[in-house]
């Protein structure tokens, strides 16, 4: 696409708009490989003109659905961009295939649902139709990545100098990982054998005091709720996550796929963004009927 094509129709096969990427060499990252990164070129078409076109990376990402034939992407644009208008301008998006919901509804259902509970973050995410190096991919999300950021989870930014109070209070951002990835650093076990993940800061960016004191910030919660207190739990948000995840039967939320958050100066922990709701309403037998 040059310059002067720019306000030119451009074809979509729908009316949902399409996402076209070519790589570089047209190579792409193969099986369960998540760590490679392919330059590539992006082009957004809606409404038969271009919305959006830049280089970045492209890389598989995911747990379960990265396995399946229709591949999960994280896409790492060069520059911000506001794409299709979603309110956050960020380098880096997520393209969710929906592949174990053959009705493509439940993630953006369960997404507008968080808006309407009212937690602090929800991922905005349109519909797309997507082509790599020339193939059809399929209707996929793309969403918000799940990052601290001004226009997405917004926390005190933190780095190496963050050591003491009220600092080193936060902002964190955790995720709940049940088994998976074994013998990875970046995740933690607390005094009751539950694995979380450090998200935010990345596990190679966290001072040895950072991670002392959000690790046992975790056992101490644990050891209030065995004895039946939740004093370092912000109620109001865990009651808004809870009944979100519930009401969606969700069974990600038991153990994979959720989020906690620690902000600055706040001694309990705040529950959310939400993630993932594939298997959520009916969708899994493992919890039907729910």
């Amino acid at each position: 696409v040059n310059e002067e094509d720019e306000e030119e129709n451009f074809y979509q096969p729908t009316n949902i708009p399409l996402l076209i990427i070519n790589s570089e060499n047209s190579e792409m990252p193969k099986g369960s490989d998540k760590e490679t990164k392919i330059n590539c070129n992006y082009i957004m078409i809606s409404e038969g003109k271009i919305n959006a076109k830049q280089t970045g990376t492209i890389k598989l990402r995911g747990n379960s659905s990265i396995r399946s034939e229709k591949k999960p992407y994280a896409v790492n644009l060069e520059e911000k961009t506001n794409i299709l208008d979603m309110p956050a301008k960020a380098k880096k998006w997520i393209l969710v295939p929906n592949m174990f919901d053959k009705t493509l509804l439940r993630n953006l259902l369960g997404y507008q649902m968080s808006f309407i509970f009212g937690l602090k973050f929800t991922p905005s995410c349109r519909y797309i139709d997507l082509i790599i190096n020339g193939n059809f991919r399929g209707n996929y999300l793309i969403c918000d990545k799940i990052e601290v950021s001004k226009e997405r989870l917004d926390l005190d930014k933190m780095d190496e100098t963050c050591v003491e109070e009220p600092e080193i209070s936060g902002g964190y951002l955790i995720e709940g990982q049940g088994s998976r990835r074994r013998g990875d650093p970046s995740i933690f076990k607390t005094s009751q054998g539950i694995s979380y993940t450090y998200k935010y800061p990345e596990y190679e960016d966290l001072t040895e005091e950072q991670k002392e004191y959000i690790t046992k910030k975790f056992d101490e919660v644990e050891a209030e709720i065995l004895e039946g207190k939740a004093d370092s739990i912000d109620l109001e948000s865990f009651a808004r996550y809870f009944l979100l995840e519930d009401f969606s039967a969700n069974q990600d939320e038991i153990f994979n796929s959720f989020f906690i958050f620690k902000e600055r100066g706040d001694d309990k922990l705040h529950f959310g963004p939400v993630w993932d709701f594939d298997l959520a309403f009916d969708n899994a037998q493992i919890l039907y009927p729910t």
